[in-house]
């Protein structure tokens, strides 16, 4: 964990917060200040507000009702988990909301802390555990440092590096001792050895015991412990309990075997063991010294031979035990453990365990709530002061009385004050004054000014006007400034020539000027015509249609007849290629002739085939007949041939087949054709099946089966292998058997009992009856073929009526087909009690069978069991109770249906697609129709619907015959398509339970006649009643959520009581009108979509909410047709987002009532055309008409004073108008509310006009000119910035501020627009801070001569200006005025030019492109840092009248490289050629002072040389130190003193000559000079700064060997003696 988290702890520094009163901060959600709030926005997130307005740049803690949430940049960061602060303390946050459940550790960038119910716990000492582990916490800070132990209420454990360390064991310590310690707790058990790294010591019941000392095992061996701890020192004798032995090195050695002499006794030592050494001649003479027992050691009595000093122990006694009392030696508090202390009464052995901590004791105080302040109950805990409040109470609220305080006079209020009875609270109220007596005046109107009575006060003097007379009319010219087209209006201005006033006016649409743009000629089908489009719009239509020119046909193709084709003759149309057929009859067919001898079944004959079509046909018969001999043609393909031994097979086929084969299990013959196969042996071939081939796919099979013929009853039979006694019938073989009409299956056949029947009896082709016998289980239709196909015709049974035993279970034939395949003949079944009926017994395409008799005993009708069967009537038995999935589907004879009552389940589609049932009873103990019971019954036209609760999914679907329908009130449930294409049906009753009608329930119905849907209805899903015919108009109920099923009617009424408009409507595409309840107070997500045909709407007046696109839903008008909106008389706003994306929508009718326009009201209503927005609306809300493309024009009234984005979101953002105009006597433009207009061109400003607001035009890409009115004062910050094609403008003198880039952040008003020409007016004193700041066209500006001062940054960025004129009278110039003006190469900087604004990086010319520069005569100084990083200024022209060049002054000129210090120039300040490019410096007698004394006017600079004029004595402090270039300096022999740091630093200078004259050099002199190799001290020196004075003047030189610069001395001189005093190098030569 620590690899990962650990961090540096700054606890109080870093973090500054102070313990929280938890519960008090809880309550801070109800008394939070009311100007911040969290509220949703449109996207779905939650935004923080601050007054009012989303606060993107907020980071960190906010309430709202909910609670506290984490903000990150304005917006609930739902995926922050972790601390986070604000004025209460520090708090966990998990997924973005605080968690006052949360007790246990967290961490932020300062490190990890505690946290108890949500909060950081500063009081918190002692242990605390994550998923990582358990941690020590001090002072609520996870105390990475500390290592030892720590307890909780588990015991106590040991800490390493701030973590709880489970794989320690061994030592540690704390304030009560040592202690042991195993697998990182406690172990108070442990008695024995453990070692640190001061050594092994002796633990007693887990507490390190100094008193001990004696014997101590380990794993290790024996030990000899002194006061606690191992004495390695210790060499000598020892016992234990074992006896005494010898200790070597502390440890008992184990080998030794001898004596030693230990405290002058003789010991005899065998393998450690030691005992005394006695005399054979001694005689033991024991005294007794009895040894109490204490609290861990047993008593004993020692036998003491003090002859021999032998000694033994016995009459041992139990040690006694220590008697702990206990007492608590550190009381436990509210939030950190106690300590109690056990010390033994016997020993003073201790040890300690923790005292949990206590719960808080708080004691309550009420505080009574006051007229302004909240009553609430305070609980402080007097242990540990930690408090807390609840059971708020309300402020009582001021209780005022009232006195006139001053009486009010004509033209003053009065006062009243009003004085609270509580807490004597008070305001004053303004009394209203009691008007004036007028005189009045009437003045006449002129072409100029309006006329008006004026009315004069005759007490005190105030005045005012009415009776307005309109001006006399002007002579008006006019002129076209937008020229009409025929889809858009044009603008005209229109000018007074006498008094020069413009108004504009619109100019109506042009007419279309149609042409022929194309003509499509006629084809043979379709007609020609001819498209005309206008060409001024590329509007058009089509007219002028000629008929088509019909078809040319020309003969391509013929094909000849043939015996089996007709023939046809092709014909082409030779315009278009379409083609048409004549056809021809058949031919005549070619036969050749064969002659077939007789066999066991027919007679010979001629057998006649065509040639060319294959066609057959046979004559010529003969008589007599071959019994043995059975031959098998093209009939016998795909079925079963019984044959018996001895009988011949002869397969003779009417096609040239090329090979024959026969096979079974034993293998396959290849045959000749027409070659006989001899039957000779019983079952041989009982499998044996035939193939004929033509070599390809061509080919057929046969099964042939040779068995048992039982020869009384004519079946054909084999006995069951499977199952002996029993066997199973294959056919009726019998001579007979072509002639026989009523055949019973017998139960027994050759004495075996019959229980399978596999078979047809496609033998008996005139069977009229098959009875089966009772007693037959199975019933398998076995065709006897090999094929997959369904039976062919000739294979079927053709009994007309079969019987079936009350026995049979099963129905079915081996190839997988259902009974019907093989019984399309059967006409009538009867079961004769047959329980079951199994699935698709007669169920298929039995379109024969017209009777079912199912007598009584059936239950069961299995699933398909009758369907598509032709039966013309069913009487179902009172034993039936259950009918299965589609059992009498497809019958379409049956008539009607009668559900017996005992039935108690049926299936889906039981009774569906019986095309001719009319009448159905159904049986009231059955609660559901089931799905699709009666789908496709068109006949059906009466049913009763009993006790039916659920009627299913298409159970009446396609009933064209039911007319009506009585649905009771018991059904609850309607499944989807229930009654769909029930075309006859009129919808004229609903059930009043049915809540939901689902898809398709009544689509295609006849006619829906209700007016009004039932209450308790919510749901008509899509195509509920789709085409059917509708009332004028249906009314909704209040419960109605959505009716899309309606959508065929043309009006809805929504009815009084609805509140909410949601998804009521939606896809009613046919509906034309809606009519809106006034009860209506919110309207939801996309109401009115896919409301193809709605093409208006009124919206009430109640309307309250519209959540919309900023709920994070789809806007209320959003994918809906609407073209024309009328809001109600008496609305107050248009919502929020209401017509957000409505694509559709033309215009809107807006009364005179509405104040405010919502957000996003029109946002993006791509196709609205006009909008007159009524005197009386005041506010425009953020982006209300946002992305409005086509709407081209506007009209702002007076009133509106309030618009919303205050950067961003402007009203008309990137919409399409072009032309706008103010009305009334608006002195204000709302701030934004063009914002981004980019088709902007011309806006019409009142007269009146004060203030144009912030950003207000920003970003009108098409803005080319603007007229500022006279009196216009105010141009607001980005009010025209980004306007490209803005190019020029006049500013009238009355505008005092036009933007600044500090104030707001927006920037200038014209800030990077395309502004290159501004006009200034003479009277003007002042161009304002940051008044052009990134004009970056700006060519051409005049300053006026009246301007005495041009703000700071001003012309910033300006980087087309090329030249600008200062006027004489300039008296101020601010900061980087004309900063990074990269064009401007010259400018006169006049005398009275004396105050200059700058700041480091902030020079007024920096990095502008200035390369000359002239100082006008008479100018004294040249300012600080006035020129600073002018990296192109070359030349300087400065007047013989400058006397001070300023600190900075020409910082980092790089191309200035000459520079002449004038003759009158006294002062130099710091660092003024700082990275210039002057390399060589002439210093002038006259200068006097050259930087400071800790900066040189020549640091940093670039001057390698410098020579100071003859008649300068002194070197000034660190007058050209940190000259890092300067290698050459020339000295006047003048010179006196060089004083301290003069040349420090001068890393360049490698020799210095001081001439003759100087007597002093101070401290640092020549410090730092990191080159300087040779210095030339004249003998007129007599001070130099020393060693010892820690000011050496080479101080900090650092050159080869570690060595100072080489002196050049004169012998004798100070200097030489001041070198070897200094140990320094110096060379005695020949110097002055």
């Amino acid at each position: 964990m620590k690899k990962y988290l650990r961090k540096s702890v700054k606890l109080l520094i870093a973090l500054g917060v102070s313990i929280v009163f938890i519960l008090g901060f809880r309550n801070k959600n109800s008394t939070a200040a009311s100007n911040t709030d969290i509220r949703p926005g449109y996207d779905g997130q939650w935004y923080y507000y601050n007054d009012g307005n989303i606060d993107m740049s907020y980071t960190g803690l906010a309430s709202n009702e909910y609670g506290w949430f984490y903000i990150r940049n304005g917006v609930i960061d739902w995926s922050y988990t972790g601390l986070a602060s604000n004025e209460y303390g520090w708090f966990y946050v998990n997924g973005g909301a605080l968690d006052w459940s949360y007790t246990g550790l967290a961490s932020n960038e300062y490190g990890w802390f505690y946290v108890s119910n949500g909060a950081l716990d500063w009081s918190y000492t002692g242990l605390a555990g994550n998923e990582y582990g358990w941690f020590y916490v001090n002072g609520g800070v996870l105390d990475w440092s500390y290592t030892g132990l720590a307890s909780n209420e588990y015991g106590w454990f040991y800490i390493n590096g701030g973590a709880l360390d489970w794989g320690y064991t061994g030592l540690a310590y704390n304030e009560y001792g040592w202690f042991y310690v195993s697998n990182g707790a406690l172990d108070w058990g442990y008695t024995g050895l453990a070692y640190n790294e001061y050594g092994w010591f002796y633990v007693n019941n887990g507490a390190l015991d100094w008193s001990y000392t004696g014997l101590a095992y380990s794993d290790n061996g024996w030990f000899y412990v002194s006061n606690g701890a191992i004495d390695w020192s210790y060499t000598g004798i020892a016992s234990n309990d074992n006896g005494q032995w010898y200790i070597e090195g502390g440890q008992i050695n184990w080998g030794y075997t001898g004596q030693i002499s230990f405290n002058g006794r003789l010991y005899d030592v065998s393998g450690g063991k030691a005992t005394l050494h006695i005399d054979e001649s001694h005689q033991h003479a024991y005294r007794d010294v009895v040894v109490a027992p204490t609290c861990t050691l047993k008593g004993y009595t020692e036998h003491i031979c003090d002859g021999c000093g032998d000694s033994y122990k016995d009459s041992y006694t139990k040690e006694l035990g220590h008697d702990y009392k206990s007492e608590i030696t550190k009381s436990p508090t509210c939030t950190e453990n106690g300590v109690r202390t056990y010390t033994c009464s016997r020993c003073n052995d201790s040890y300690i365990e923790p005292v949990l901590k206590k719960a808080h004791m708080y004691e309550d105080t009420v505080v009574e709530p006051t007229c302004t302040s909240n009553g609430y109950t305070k609980h402080v805990c007097p242990i540990c002061g930690d408090s807390y409040t609840d059971n708020e109470k309300t402020a009582l609220g001021h209780s005022y009385t009232s006195e006139v305080r001053l009486e009010p006079t004509c033209t003053q209020n009065g006062e009243k004050i009003y004085t609270c009875s509580r807490c004597h609270n008070s305001y004053t109220e303004t009394i209203a004054a009691t008007g004036h007596k007028y005189v009045d005046t009437v003045v006449a109107p002129t072409c100029t000014s309006k006329g008006y009575t004026e009315h004069v006060c005759s007490i005190c003097g105030e005045s005012y006007t009415d009776n307005s007379k309109d001006y006399l009319p002007h002579s008006i010219t006019s002129e076209v400034i937008i020229e009409p087209t025929c889809t858009l209006e044009g603008w005209e201005t229109n000018t007074c020539s006498v008094c020069g006033y413009t108004y504009n006016e619109k100019l109506p649409k042009l007419e279309h000027n149609y042409v022929v743009d194309s003509v499509l000629e006629p084809s043979c089908e379709y007609k020609g015509y001819t498209v005309y489009k206008c060409t001024m719009c590329t509007k058009g239509y089509t007219d002028d249609y000629i008929e088509p020119t019909g078809h040319s046909y020309e003969t391509t193709d013929v094909r000849e007849a043939t015996c089996t084709k007709e023939g046809y003759i092709k014909h082409k149309c030779s315009k278009c290629g379409k083609y048409e057929y004549e056809y021809t009859p058949k031919a005549e067919h070619k036969y050749t002739d064969k002659v077939v001898p007789p066999s066991s079944k027919e007679k010979g004959y001629t057998l006649h085939t065509c040639t060319v079509c294959g066609d057959t046909y046979k004559d010529n018969y003969t008589e007599g007949y071959d019994p043995h001999r059975k031959v098998y043609g093209d009939e016998y393909a795909a079925r079963a041939i019984y044959v018996e031994p001895g009988d011949r097979v002869v397969f003779d086929l009417s096609r040239e087949y090329k090979g024959y084969s026969v096979g079974s299990e034993y293998g396959y013959k290849q045959l000749e054709a027409g070659q006989e196969i001899e039957i000779t042996k019983d079952y041989e071939y009982k499998n044996l099946q035939f193939c004929a081939s033509t070599g390809s796919y061509d080919s057929y099979y046969c099964k042939i089966f040779v068995g048992n013929i039982d020869k009384e009853s004519g079946f054909f039979y084999f006995e069951n292998q499977d199952e002996p006694g029993t066997a199973t019938i294959y056919n009726y073989v019998g001579d007979d058997a072509e002639q026989i009409t009523s055949l019973t299956v017998p139960a027994q056949v050759a004495g075996l009992k019959v229980t399978n029947v596999h078979s047809t009896f496609d033998t008996c082709t005139s069977l009229e009856e098959l009875i089966y016998s009772e007693g037959i289980t199975d019933v398998v239709f076995e065709t006897n073929n090999i094929s997959n196909f369904a039976v062919p015709t000739e294979l079927q049974n053709p009994s007309k009526r079969i019987v079936i035993p009350s026995t049979v279970t099963s129905g079915k034939i081996s190839s997988g087909h259902s009974f019907m395949d093989s019984s399309r003949k059967t006409r009538e079944i009867v079961f004769n009690g047959t329980p079951n009926i199994p699935d698709g017994f007669c169920g298929g395409r039995m379109e024969n069978l017209k009777k079912v008799t199912l007598l009584p005993g059936v239950q069961t009708i299995g699933k398909s069991a009758f369907a598509g069967t032709g039966i013309e009537e069913i009487s179902l038995p009172e034993s039936v109770t259950s009918i299965g999935n589609y059992a009498f589907a497809n019958c379409d004879n049956l008539p009607e249906v009668v559900i017996p009552e005992t039935v108690t389940n049926i299936g889906e589609g039981a009774f569906s697609d019986c095309e001719n049932v009319e009448k159905v009873v159904w049986s009231d103990k059955l609660t559901e129709i089931p799905k699709y019971t009666f789908k496709n019954c068109v006949s059906l036209k009466d049913i009763n619907f009993g006790n039916v609760q659920s009627i299913g999914t298409s159970a009446f679907d396609t009933c064209t015959s039911l007319t009506s329908v009585n649905i009771p009130d018991s059904v609850t449930n309607i499944g989807d398509h229930a009654f769909s294409g029930c075309s006859s049906l009129v919808i004229d009753k609903l059930p009043t339970n049915v809540t939901v009608y689902d898809d398709g329930v009544f689509n295609e119905c006849k006619a829906f006649t209700l007016s009004e849907i039932p209450e308790g209805v919510t749901h008509i899903w899509s195509g509920a009643f789709a085409g059917c015919e509708f009332p004028n108009s249906i009314t909704l109920p209040v419960s109605i959520k959505v009716a899309r099923g309606l959508n065929g009617c043309k009006k809805l009424i929504l009815k009084e009581g609805v509140t909410k408009l949601d998804s009521q409507i939606k896809y009613c595409s046919e509906v034309e009108e809606v009519i809106l309840p006034e009860t209506l107070t919110e309207i939801g997500n996309r109401v009115f979509e896919g409301c193809d045909l709605l093409k208006s709407v009124t919206i009430p007046k109640s309307l309250e909410l519209c959540p919309g696109a900023l709920s994070g839903g789809g806007p209320a008008f959003e994918f809906s047709s609407i073209e024309t909106v009328t809001f109600e008389e008496g609305t107050e706003k248009i919502h929020n987002a209401l017509f957000y994306n409505c694509g559709s929508l033309k215009t809107v009718n807006i009364p005179d009532t509405v104040k405010t326009i919502g957000q996003y009201a029109f946002y993006w209503c791509g196709n609205l055309e006009s909008v007159n927005i009524p005197e009386g609306v005041t506010t425009l809300e953020t982006s209300c008409f946002a992305y409005c493309g086509n709407l081209k024009s506007i009209t702002i009234p007076s009133t509106i004073d309030d618009v919303g984005g205050a950067i961003k979101g402007s009203p008309f953002e990137y919409c399409g108008i072009e032309t706008v105009e103010f009305t009334g006597n608006r002195t204000t433009i709302p701030q934004s509310i063009f914002y981004e207009s980019n088709n902007l061109k011309h806006v019409i400003f009142p007269e009146n006009l004060k203030e144009i607001g912030n950003t207000a035009f920003y970003g009108c890409d098409s803005l080319e000119t603007v007229t500022f009115p006279e009196g216009l004062e105010r141009i607001g910050d980005g009010a025209f910035a980004y306007c490209p094609n803005l190019t020029e403008v006049t500013i009238p003198n009355s505008v005092t501020y036009w933007g600044s880039e500090s104030a707001s952040g927006l920037g200038n008003a014209f800030e990077y627009s395309g502004l290159k020409t501004v006009h200034l007016n003479e009277g003007r004193t002042e161009i304002p801070s940051y008044a052009f700041i990134h004009c970056e066209n700006l060519t051409d500006i005049n300053i006026p001569s009246t301007v005495e001062k041009i703000g700071d940054y001003a012309f910033d960025y300006c980087n087309s200006l090329e030249s600008i004129v200062l006027p004489e009278g300039l008296t101020s110039l601010g900061m980087a005025a004309f900063a990074n003006t990269g064009s401007l190469r010259s400018i006169v900087l006049p005398k009275s030019l004396t105050n200059y604004g700058w700041v480091v990086g902030g020079g007024p010319f920096e990095y502008s492109g200035l390369s000359e520069v002239t100082l006008e005569d008479g100018t004294t100084d040249i300012a600080e840092g006035l020129f600073t990083f002018c990296k192109n200024l070359s030349t300087i022209n400065i007047p013989s009248s400058v006397t001070t060049i300023n600190n900075y002054a020409f910082y980092g000129c790089e191309s200035l490289t000459s520079f002449t210090i004038p003759a009158n120039v006294t002062t130099l300040g710091a660092q003024v050629f700082y990275g210039s490019g002057v390399t060589e410096m002439f210093i002038p007698k006259t200068l006097i002072t050259a930087g400071n004394n800790s900066m040189s006017a020549f640091e940093g600079s670039n001057i390698a040389k410098i020579t100071l004029e003859e008649g300068i004595t002194t070197i000034s402090t660190a007058e050209f130190t940190l000259c890092k270039k300067l290698a050459e300096v020339n000295l006047p022999s003048t010179l006196k003193t060089i004083e301290n740091s003069a040349f420090q630093g001068c890393d360049a200078l490698v020799s210095i000559t001081i001439p003759y004259g100087v007597t002093s050099i101070e401290g640092y002199a020549f410090a730092d000079c990191a080159a300087l190799e040779k210095v030339v001290v004249p003998s007129s020196v007599t001070s130099i700064a020393t060693l010892g004075s820690g000011q050496h003047i080479f101080a900090h030189i650092q050159t080869s060997g570690d060595k100072y610069p080489t002196m050049y001395v004169k012998e004798g001189s100070y200097a030489q003696t001041y070198a070897k005093d200094n140990n320094i190098n110096y060379v005695v030569a020949d110097v002055q």
